[in-house]
């Protein structure tokens, strides 16, 4: 009987453990949802960004904190004439080229 009682006592640790694991599985399967669902969210936003950024009929360009061009739409590409590689390859800050 004490062998019997001892087995029932491991069996029910053993069941609350996968309860335990499958309660942990369950919450990470809905994080990795929430997860999943916010990059679909961002990937949009981004895409509507760069739609706007690329397709826009001004010039715009975004520049880093030393001053160097890291995006140049085509607006900006036609009003300079040159390409971002071209600004850039100056060696110096594009505030200072056009100062």
């Amino acid at each position: 009987m004490n062998g019997n009682a001892s087995e029932q006592t491991e069996l029910a640790q053993c069941q609350e453990r996968v309860a335990v694991l499958e309660a942990e599985l369950a919450e990470a399967r809905s994080h990795l949802e929430t997860l999943q669902q916010e990059n679909d969210r961002l990937c949009k936003s981004e895409s509507r960004y760069r739609q706007i950024f690329e397709n826009a009929p001004i010039s715009m360009m975004l520049i880093n904190a030393d001053g160097y061009i890291t995006e140049m739409n085509a607006a900006a590409e036609n009003l300079y004439g040159l390409s971002i590689d071209a600004l850039n390859q100056h060696g110096c800050p594009i505030l200072t080229i056009f100062n």
